[in-house]
């Protein structure tokens, strides 16, 4: 859907001083099935809510011969959105960070263990049995700690 076309019928159905106020500076698209309208100020997203929503209905349907729901947004509120959104993706780009750093640390962390096991159990003067289980107990518990993430 190209916007300008559909501004072009508000235009037809608008004194030219009213689209001018109202519409002169807007934007929209078409996401996830909705048309989303943006404007300036949220007084404009109310004017035009209360005022022109069949207007934009009826030139939409003009255009591209379907009635998508409408959506106005004044740009505080999706530049809020933006701002959310970003900062949901960077939270997540930390959380997927920090889950593959503690998966390489309990990796290096079982390996040091066994390889302590290891050259504990190889080392005849130093047959401590419960110092062996306990390790081994640690071992134990790193990999259910990774199955978890």
């Amino acid at each position: 859907m190209n916007w300008k076309h559909v501004l072009e019928e508000i235009k037809y159905n608008l004194k030219p001083s009213t689209f001018e106020i109202w519409f002169s500076e807007s934007r929209g698209e078409i996401k996830n099935e909705t048309l989303h309208v943006y404007v300036e100020l949220e007084s404009q997203k109310y004017w035009i809510e209360a005022r022109y929503i069949n207007i934009i209905l009826k030139a939409m349907v003009t255009v591209t011969g379907k009635a998508y729901p409408i959506e106005i947004v004044s740009d505080e509120l999706y530049e809020e959105r933006q701002r959310r959104n970003f900062e949901e993706k960077r939270s997540k780009m930390v959380s997927n960070r920090i889950r593959y750093l503690e998966k390489e640390m309990l990796i290096e962390l079982k390996q040091v263990t066994m390889n302590t096991v290891n050259s504990i159990q190889d080392d005849e003067d130093f047959k401590r049995k419960h110092v062996i289980d306990q390790l081994l107990l640690v071992v134990g518990k790193i990999e259910q700690y990774e199955s978890l993430l």
